[in-house]
């Protein structure tokens, strides 16, 4: 029986560890309300990539990233967030895969959340359905 309980003990210990540090996370608080706070502050849209450093598709997604960022201009600007260093944004918004973009609008709305791969192409047929 012993030898039964102490496996359990140390998993479980371990998974405790585990989601504490997914909850407090080492992002010093970011959220989703301070993201849209700081669109709305700015006065223009927000295009916000989650992504990880060992993504693939996210990696695939940089030139296209760079790409509109170049372009944002007045209308929107872009910020990647790693959510291995941002767990606690990432737990919030449920988002248990990457790449995952949010388009935020310049008075802080949600307009649009996708997850997955989007090409130069479809950033900007995102753009003109939502007049951005």
């Amino acid at each position: 029986m012993k030898k039964i309980i102490v496996p359990i003990a140390v998993l479980t210990a371990v998974a405790v560890i585990m989601v504490l540090s997914l909850k407090t996370g080492k992002d010093g608080g970011l959220t989703l309300a301070m993201l849209q706070a700081e669109a709305a502050e700015n006065g223009r849209a927000l295009v916000v990539q989650f992504s990880s450093d060992g993504c693939i598709t996210c990696r695939k997604m940089k030139p296209a990233l760079e790409k509109i960022e170049a372009e944002g201009g007045e209308r929107y600007y872009v910020k990647v967030i790693d959510v291995d260093v941002n767990s606690g944004i990432a737990i919030e918004l449920g988002i248990t895969a990457v790449p995952v973009q949010l388009f935020i609008s310049d008075n802080g709305e949600i307009m649009e959340r996708h997850l997955g791969y989007l090409s130069y192409k479809d950033f900007t047929d995102i753009f003109a359905e939502h007049s951005i």
